[in-house]
């Protein structure tokens, strides 16, 4: 059986969930980029401009960080520290 936590941001679908880490208090932190779309940033299925960092916690979603002042720039990899 398969649960799905978030599908959509700001009622567009996700372009491509890649990284994912869950914190010891239930918190999920996962990035979106392009690169999951046929097409890549000119597929015609992106929905979301913008390749992000976000934060699933108590059901909801928010954006963390985003590539919108580097168009360029997609997350890669996440790393929690116990600090």
């Amino acid at each position: 059986m398969r649960t799905i936590l978030a599908d959509r941001y700001e009622g567009k679908r996700f372009n491509g969930p890649n990284d994912v880490v869950v914190k010891s208090d239930g918190a999920i932190y996962f990035t979106d980029g392009n690169s999951g779309l046929r097409g890549g940033a000119a597929g015609p299925a992106r929905e979301l401009r913008l390749n992000g960092f976000y934060l699933i916690k108590d059901g909801t979603i928010t954006l963390l960080d985003s590539n919108q002042d580097f168009p360029d720039a997609f997350p890669n990899g996440i790393t929690l520290s116990g600090r």
